[in-house]
């Protein structure tokens, strides 16, 4: 008994993994889902997985990098289509007490194995010569930020940029000690 008992208690901790699928809709916007649509066009997607760090602690001195664009451009070759910053959305809200923040990048076709990301914050760089398509930034400041990506290859310009990515991060101030706060005596 006990040992069927250990055996259920296995298969609910395995991990359930599902197939993500992506494609451009009748609107021209890409989508995401687990089931693909009925047209066709739907692409097996991969899904990292998360990469936790710092920026606190994994800031870039002395980059040799070239400040980011202030337009999304893309080199001669033209190998990459699209790179873009798919989370944080633009313009949108992140609201997080640690200053958490989670960038998501797509770029199309997928990075070569020869090229790398950079990951800007507010212009500065702040993760260099990553392959992965997810970053946590731990610690961001409250505020409005701006991200941008760009990919590199052994030349020293980037090959594409994408377009400029402003967030929100609303976190409450640092300042109020909740934990401290006794309630008003009747």
């Amino acid at each position: 008994m006990n040992k069927a008992f250990l055996f259920f208690l296995l298969l609910l901790c395995m991990p359930v993994t599902a197939g993500v699928y992506t494609w451009i809709g009748a609107d021209g916007n890409r989508h995401y889902g687990d089931r693909p649509p009925e047209e066709p066009g739907a692409k097996a997607a991969t899904v990292p997985e998360s990469v936790y760090a710092s920026p606190r602690v994994g800031w870039v001195n002395d980059v040799n990098r070239p400040p980011v664009p202030d337009e999304p451009q893309r080199a001669e070759d033209g190998y990459y289509k699209s790179l873009e910053i798919l989370r944080p959305a633009n313009d949108g809200s992140v609201r997080n007490a640690n200053g958490d923040v989670q960038v998501v990048i797509f770029s199309d076709p997928p990075l070569r194995r020869s090229d790398l990301f950079t990951l800007y914050l507010d212009g500065e760089v702040v993760y260099e010569n990553f392959s992965g398509d997810v970053r946590i930034l731990n610690g961001v400041d409250r505020g409005t930020h701006t991200l941008q990506v760009a990919i590199f290859g052994s030349e020293e310009n980037a090959l594409i940029t994408s377009a400029s990515t402003s967030f929100h991060l609303h976190s409450p101030s640092r300042l109020i000690n909740r934990r401290n706060v006794t309630p008003p005596s009747q």
